[in-house]
């Protein structure tokens, strides 16, 4: 009953290294008071739940690391250690499809999270805060077919945003199109919708990117920082 599994430094890894809890600041006190009450809310509570996905997502990779070197301690073809084995390779199978899982949890709250941000950021660039509306949580199949429908580039003010913090945005979401790029020439954009949509994704299909979420993390986070400058700031 033993599989075939790739290992954890080739699974989980963004950069070429292994994966490292990811956490970002969240919305913060002046720019809470100077937003619509409800959406400082759920701003936060987004900023928060992806800080908690990537580090149960962390949790988890650990875990299956520590699997897998229990399974390899233990002896193959060696009858006097046949359940030892048995129980390793179940534990060890389990413990990969639950990192999965984990994964793309944190995706649908990475997607929800860089959605809401773009909404509010563009309608702080307006003039038109007090019309956002709360978000639901975001697919991240349909993230990953068309970025540009739920994350529209938002046309910063050149005069308010300086053109370092501009770049970093720019980069950050050139970021995020590579990896749902990616993602799509995989074949597995699908299986990013949450826990019941790993569940279903083919034994041989391509592992999930943990670069998907971690991205839409990061890009949220800093239009957050732009959202900062541009109503606290009266100099900007």
């Amino acid at each position: 009953m033993s599989v075939e599994r790739v290992p954890r430094c080739e699974r989980h890894n963004s950069g070429g290294g292994p994966w490292m809890s990811e956490s970002h600041s969240v919305i913060e006190e002046d720019l809470a008071y100077a937003l619509p009450s409800a959406v400082a809310a759920q701003l936060r509570d987004l900023g928060l739940a992806c800080n908690n996905a990537s580090q149960l997502f962390g949790q988890a990779v650990l875990a299956e690391e520590q699997a897998a070197d229990a399974l390899e301690a233990t002896p193959e073809e060696d009858p006097a250690t046949l359940f030892r084995r048995l129980v390793a390779d179940e534990h060890t199978d389990a413990r990969l499809t639950f990192a999965e899982q984990c994964l793309a949890t944190y995706t649908v709250a990475a997607a929800s999270y860089a959605a809401f941000a773009t909404t509010v950021l563009a309608a702080a660039v307006a003039g038109t805060l007090h019309g956002v509306e709360a978000v639901k949580p975001v697919l991240p199949s349909v993230l990953l077919a068309d970025p540009d429908g739920l994350l529209p580039a938002v046309d910063l003010p050149s005069g308010r945003v300086d053109d370092v913090l501009a770049e970093r945005v720019r980069r950050s979401r050139q970021r995020v199109t590579a990896a749902a790029s990616n993602a799509r020439a995989s074949g597995v954009a699908g299986c990013y919708d949450g826990q019941s949509a790993v569940a279903a994704r083919p034994d041989d299909a391509v592992e999930l990117d943990t670069d998907v979420p971690s991205g839409l993390h990061a890009y949220a986070a800093l239009l957050l920082e732009v959202l900062q400058l541009l109503v606290t700031d009266p100099r900007a």
